[in-house]
């Protein structure tokens, strides 16, 4: 019996050691490559904005390469940038595909970097049906919360089912003050 307890704790051991853990597969998974800097794509100079663009639409391209592209735009501060940006925002509102979702959430942040005049379309977007998005809205909002902003995520906090979104609007709110 004394051999079987031995025998059973090693190969126990064993296997624990051979299974990475759950935490480090996903610390492995979680890294990201380093993007271009608001700087370098600024470098880039004139007509990097339509480039982006035409990336951002281009079908051949995948989908991470296009939202990468979505991304990089919020760098760009033209007028093409920020109407193709509210164009896109548009579209993908109504979308319940998660890959869109995703596409929409990085035109929200992109859009938010743009300038106060971006307020007027993600401020609609704090209604939306999926908790993923009204959360990346209100952390896009937090940084620039005035009285309006903070008066509309109030507003939105007391109807907010999701205590996620909740607790972030409350954080955006105190970053605030």
């Amino acid at each position: 019996m004394k051999r079987f307890l031995v025998a059973a704790v090693l190969c126990s051991s064993l296997a624990a050691a051979a299974d990475p853990s759950r935490a480090r597969v996903l610390e492995l998974l979680g890294g990201f490559e380093r993007t271009a800097s608001d700087d370098q794509l600024i470098s880039l100079g004139p007509g990097a904005d339509r480039a982006l663009i035409a990336l951002a639409q281009d079908r051949s391209s995948s989908r991470f390469t296009r939202r990468r592209a979505l991304a990089a735009l919020g760098a760009l501060r033209s007028i093409a940038t920020r109407d193709f940006l509210r164009a896109r925002l548009r579209e993908l509102a109504g979308s319940t595909e998660m890959a869109d979702r995703l596409d929409l959430a990085t035109c929200v942040r992109a859009l938010a970097r743009i300038g106060d005049d971006a307020l007027t379309d993600l401020v609609p977007l704090l209604a939306h049906a999926h908790p993923f998005v009204r959360l990346t809205v209100v952390e896009a909002l937090a940084g620039r919360v005035d009285a309006r902003v903070e008066e509309l995520l109030a507003q939105r906090s007391a109807i907010e089912e999701d205590a996620t979104v909740r607790d972030a609007i409350a954080r955006a709110i105190g970053a605030g003050r």
